[in-house]
């Protein structure tokens, strides 16, 4: 994933936008990503596994809105 797109999270926004410290970051990610040779992208280091069954542990949720101005999911 290119760092163009990481930086459009706003989370990564408030932290920082200067590709050397995300490179930086990224590479000490212990084996689990790979950071590109010209440090401007990323990557996982392992695909995810074949056998891994997504649609069983997804949810799809639409039109939750506002309720008495608190949203209305909850933290699990």
């Amino acid at each position: 994933m290119p760092f163009s797109v990481l930086k459009t999270f706003n989370r990564l926004k408030q932290l920082t936008t200067d590709d050397e410290i995300i490179a930086d970051a990224l590479s000490l990610s212990q084996g689990l990503l790979e950071v590109s040779a010209d440090r401007k992208s990323v990557k996982r280091a392992l695909p995810l596994p074949e056998d891994l069954k997504t649609d069983s542990q997804s949810i799809y949720a639409v039109g939750l809105g506002v309720a008495m101005g608190r949203s209305v999911h909850r933290q699990c």
